[in-house]
């Protein structure tokens, strides 16, 4: 182990994972490290954004108007399903969604969803495939996402009129984690389906 931290360098190491990718027995191994790479790096990045710079960006924020935007967008659509689909009359007052004034839950800074649209975006951008297809399949990914979160906001807030005491384990432990499993199919199937050129083209 020493003689190895002793022969260590990081242009070998950097070397090595890129023959890696080229390299058909190892590349799965490339590629599923490159994914978690990329999903806790912006992660991280979008933590320190937010809380250490308040989302500026060389003096301008562009990402809070565009979560307060989202914010109104699944407010309205999630009221609207909970409404016309299973007919709980709701209605929006500030950050909440509220029926028969007994039911209530904020729908706040962390509900928008762009922080995941955010790291699919990454995910897209840094693996290999054709632009053209990128493109769509970025459109496509994006409306899953959403739809996904709608699904969780509408989901929690039935928990929240049932089985109250279910809300924060499902909230924490279930729908958290589906973001990251929902990314994860939709990167298998760009790589296993998409990212490949068609048998004929280069």
């Amino acid at each position: 182990m020493s003689n190895y931290f002793q022969n260590f360098s990081i242009r070998a190491a950097w070397s090595d994972l890129r023959a890696m990718r080229f390299d058909e027995k190892r590349k799965v191994y490339y590629d599923v490290g490159l994914f978690f790479i990329v999903i806790i790096g912006f992660h991280v990045i979008w933590r320190i954004w937010q809380y250490g710079f308040d989302f500026n960006f060389f003096g301008i924020d562009f990402m809070t108007p565009a979560i307060h935007f989202m914010l109104k967008i699944v407010r309205s659509q999630s009221a609207w399903i909970l409404t016309n689909i299973f007919g709980y009359e709701t209605i929006i007052r500030g950050e909440l969604i509220v029926h028969d004034e007994y039911y209530r839950m904020g729908i706040t800074f962390g509900c928008s969803g762009l922080k995941q649209f955010y790291q699919m975006t990454g995910i897209i951008v840094f693996f290999y495939g054709s632009w053209k297809r990128k493109i769509w399949f970025w459109g496509l990914s994006m409306f899953i996402m959403h739809l996904v979160n709608l699904i969780r906001i509408v989901s929690l807030f039935l928990i929240s009129i049932y089985r109250l005491n279910w809300f924060d384990p499902i909230h924490d432990w279930v729908f958290r984690p589906l973001f990251y499993v929902v990314m994860f199919l939709l990167w298998v199937w760009w790589i296993e389906k998409l990212a490949k050129p068609k048998a004929g083209k280069a």
